[in-house]
């Protein structure tokens, strides 16, 4: 995905991924992200983070994704790694 100052311009969505996990506009200030769209990193490591950093529904705070961040002039690309495969399952109905 890819983040301005202003917030998410866009992203791209694997078609094995829930369209339940949408991700967030504003980049949480706890992402790896955040520093290096804000700071003075160019780009982050592959670290863990909670997924609910990065997706605003209930129960996102008990998975963990990783991301990893790189700066191209005014905006940051971000590409997120599902680990935990419960995620990815269709809720029961």
């Amino acid at each position: 995905m890819c983040h301005a100052p202003g917030g998410r311009r866009w992203f791209r969505r694997n078609p094995g991924v829930p369209e339940r996990w949408f991700p967030r506009d504003e980049l949480d200030p706890d992402s790896f992200a955040f520093d290096v769209l804000f700071g003075h990193e160019r780009q982050s490591r592959y670290a863990k983070i909670e997924a609910s950093a990065w997706f605003d529904r209930r129960g996102a705070e008990k998975f963990h994704i990783f991301e990893q961040s790189i700066r191209s002039g005014e905006e940051t690309l971000t590409i997120l790694t599902i680990l935990d495969q419960e995620m990815l399952l269709e809720p029961a109905r």
